[in-house]
């Protein structure tokens, strides 16, 4: 096995030890065995490697700006080669990281693109009828739902998609659920710790009902939920207070929250990415959000975030606030939503008593 084979299955076990899904480890090894073989090898001496990216990049922006490849695939390929070079200069494969140098294609300036609120309410209003002609959950239309509600409520599709039982709390404090989230990449902890995100109402009571359903059969259901109106005084919370109970007496060993069936495998496996991306276009559709070819509308699950944070600044909250709640590494990420909204000082003077009185003219 040569140093290329040994650094690419470090790097490749790297990341799956960092949970990144099957299809994006694929494409990742494929990627990399593909720019083997067009610049003659990715481990060539420091001072061969280093030209051979330079005019690989010049080749990649060339075919930019003709309109023959996209901004996200030259910067994808250009990431996967800096995790690539990173993985080999950590087991000694080569001196320095020679992708760190190399400049990425300019995108325009980034700006949140959320949906809004009656697109939002559409696409949830498309997941119903939550329960069939009995009476009984359907459990699809429940999960998806959930992780609608909980990109809603500011979520990332990976840390929806890998969010396990044990990230879930009750918290008597904040009365409701509260999800202790783990993020991406250099996201994924603020001050070594899991960032810890309430959960609204409508996100609450689909999670609680999902849990129940999924981990506990109806008769079980009824006496749990009576059993915890007995310990709080308003009702709402009691599907809150038997999760946390089913959780710490019932589930012994974490478990996924979404999971979904495999058409060539048995039993339940944890929901993809790509899983996700999938069902949330189909729900477009079904909520007719679409265009004149009837294709969805630019949106994905990640647009319901962008929703989440515009709503919450537009009705003045914190920006420090939520950015500890969207889990974004600097408040500055967090302020560049505001292109989206009214300008700053247009809000402001909009809390300024109305001293004017409309005179007709």
């Amino acid at each position: 096995m040569n140093n290329f084979s040994l650094a690419l299955e470090r790097y490749l076990r790297q990341l799956r030890e960092e949970r990144f899904s099957h299809a994006t480890i694929q494409k990742y090894d494929q990627t990399l065995r593909r720019l083997e073989r067009e610049l003659g090898g990715l481990l060539q001496s420091d001072a061969t490697v280093g030209p051979v990216l330079v005019r690989w990049r010049t080749e990649r922006v060339r075919r930019f700006e003709d309109d023959e490849i996209s901004a996200s695939k030259v910067v994808n390929e250009l990431n996967i080669l800096r995790g690539f070079y990173d993985a080999a200069l950590a087991a000694n494969f080569v001196t320095h990281n020679p992708a760190r140098t190399l400049k990425s294609v300019w995108r325009g300036a980034w700006e949140p693109r959320p949906m809004p609120l009656e697109h939002v309410q559409r696409l949830m209003e498309a997941t119903e009828p939550l329960v069939d002609a009995s009476g009984e959950p359907r459990l699809a239309a429940l999960r998806d739902r959930t992780m609608f509600e909980l990109y809603y409520n500011g979520l990332r599709r990976q840390e929806v998609c890998r969010l396990g039982t044990d990230q879930v709390r009750h918290s008597v404090a904040e009365q409701t659920l509260v999800l202790h989230v783990i993020g991406k990449g250099s996201r994924q902890y603020r001050d070594g710790k899991p960032r810890e995100v309430p959960l609204s109402p409508a996100a609450a009571d689909a999670l609680s009902t999902l849990l129940l359903v999924r981990f506990l059969p109806a008769e079980e259901r009824a006496l749990w939920l009576d059993q915890a109106r007995g310990q709080v005084e308003q009702e709402n919370l009691a599907p809150y207070v038997a999760v946390e109970r089913l959780l710490r007496k019932r589930l012994r060993e974490t478990a996924p929250c979404f999971v979904t069936g495999h058409p060539k495998r048995q039993g339940e496996w944890q929901v993809s990415e790509r899983f996700a991306n999938r069902r949330f276009r189909e729900y477009l559709v079904l909520a007719d959000l679409v265009d004149a070819d009837r294709q969805p509308l630019p949106y994905g699950p990640h647009s319901l975030r962008h929703s989440f944070v515009t709503e919450l600044l537009e009705r003045d909250v914190d920006s420090l606030r939520v950015r500890d709640l969207a889990g974004h590494t600097s408040v500055v990420t967090t302020q560049m939503y505001d292109k989206v909204l009214l300008s700053g000082k247009a809000r402001a003077t909009r809390a300024l008593p109305v001293t004017w009185k409309k005179v007709a003219v």
